[in-house]
């Protein structure tokens, strides 16, 4: 089987979302993550959306000049409009996934999406239990054991050379 081939910046931006998926299924096509029926299928699609929506605040973070001022507008709104639904959900459901009983790609993603906004600010989490388990499940699973990992395909944080990059592609 040949390998995917993924073109985008050196850095995380909207891409890294996709890399997220590709180790989630240790590979070259993106199967068996939207849920096992029509109504899982629709919970999984409903839940990735408002995910996407959330990671606009973090995907910006790193080119706002003033990054405190930014974070400290943006975190409480954050927290109110998205971080509450799925700490309410995982309470819902009680078996540390949003969708059914295994991962599907509402898990990865919203997984992916803390990580992000923990880099931003450890303690981000701090009034989310439910939040924090399913961070430290998503943590044990293998696939996203070797993703954290050095030497992954996963790119850091985006620093200044990063910013500035991006700038010069997208913004010149």
């Amino acid at each position: 089987m040949s390998k995917a081939v993924l073109h985008y910046t050196n850095g995380r931006g909207r891409a890294e979302k996709i890399r997220w998926m590709l180790a989630a299924c240790g590979i070259d096509h993106k199967g068996g993550l939207m849920g096992e029926n029509d109504t899982e299928r629709a919970l999984v699609d409903m839940y990735t959306e408002g995910i996407m929506d959330m990671s606009n605040v973090g995907l910006a973070y790193p080119f706002k000049p003033d990054k405190a001022q930014f974070w400290s507008e943006n975190k409480e709104k954050l927290g109110t409009k998205y971080f509450s639904v799925y700490e309410n959900i995982l309470q819902t459901t009680n078996n540390g996934h949003l969708v059914g009983n295994k991962q599907t790609m509402a898990d990865v993603l919203l997984f992916e999406s803390f990580v992000h906004y923990l880099h931003i600010d450890k303690d981000v989490l701090n009034n989310y239990p439910n939040l924090q388990k399913f961070m430290a499940s998503q943590k044990e699973i293998p696939w996203v054991q070797k993703f954290l990992q050095p030497g992954s395909n996963r790119k850091p944080f985006p620093d200044e050379k990063y910013v500035a990059m991006v700038a010069e592609i997208f913004f010149s």
